[in-house]
């Protein structure tokens, strides 16, 4: 699941700008912002993983 995260996340950041790098917060999932090459912004993150 990470994978296919950071996957997505590079490829929206194609042609745009990466304003927080997708990386693992506090809260124990990924989380980064992006500004696409269109000029939308994203908040990409995933969800907790209980075990």
């Amino acid at each position: 699941m990470d994978s296919d995260a950071h996957e997505d996340f590079d490829r929206l950041a194609e042609g745009g700008k990466v304003i927080d790098p997708l990386k693992i917060q506090f809260w124990g999932t990924l989380f980064g912002v992006l500004e696409d090459k269109f000029g939308v912004l994203w908040q990409v993150t995933t969800e907790a993983q209980i075990n």
